[in-house]
């Protein structure tokens, strides 16, 4: 005779809150890092990222995200994120300072493509020159500001992401910076393509 069979499966929502931290050492560097990581920070599935460094190159970095899905649709979400670092380059002779944010709009079609729309404003300062610093360096020495914007295009048929045996990856990026209303000490035109199949 049929013998029913109920298989009972225990979900588990993830903790709303992940902590890590630790040190790097390596490439005559040596650094200490901190992660905090909050899920479900409204109830609405959002999260909030922050990352910081400090170290013997890496002065100090911070970098945080937040990002939130659209009308709780998880294939349309908004990011906002915002990031600040020193950085010594001895190699080069001089020190870099890095200010910025931006935000992000990413969507999926019906169809499985995937898009990311985004602005970034930039401030970089090259800073601390040494006596031997490079004509080039010393050029660029001093304030520089960047506002781009950037869209991202993913078409990805693969039958797996880390090792595909068949399908094809499209991918193309574009940014433009400086020019309109993008003001700015920088202005280019840059696009990339990324093609692999299996």
């Amino acid at each position: 005779t049929p013998t029913d069979i109920d298989i009972y499966l225990s979900v588990r929502e993830k903790s709303r809150l992940l902590l890590k931290t630790g040190t790097d050492l390596g490439n005559t560097e040596g650094s200490a890092y901190g992660n905090l990581l909050l899920r479900n920070v409204f109830g609405g599935a959002e999260s909030f990222n922050l990352n910081a460094t400090a170290g013997t190159r890496t002065r100090s970095s911070y970098a945080a995200t937040f990002e939130t899905p659209i009308l709780s649709d998880p294939n349309l979400r908004l990011s906002f994120d915002a990031l600040a670092s020193s950085t010594q380059k001895p190699w080069a002779s001089h020190e870099e300072v890095l200010k910025g944010a931006g935000t992000k709009l990413r969507w999926i079609t019906s169809t499985g493509h995937r898009h990311e729309f985004g602005y970034t404003g930039m401030w970089r300062q090259v800073t601390a020159l040494a006596g031997n610093a490079s004509p080039t360096v010393r050029n660029d020495a001093g304030d520089s500001v960047k506002n781009s914007i950037t869209h991202t295009w993913i078409s990805d048929r693969r039958n797996n992401p880390l090792l595909p045996s068949q399908g094809y990856l499209m991918k193309t990026v574009s940014e433009i910076a400086g020019w309109g209303p993008l003001r700015g000490d920088v202005a280019f035109w840059k696009s990339e393509m990324e093609t692999s199949g299996g």
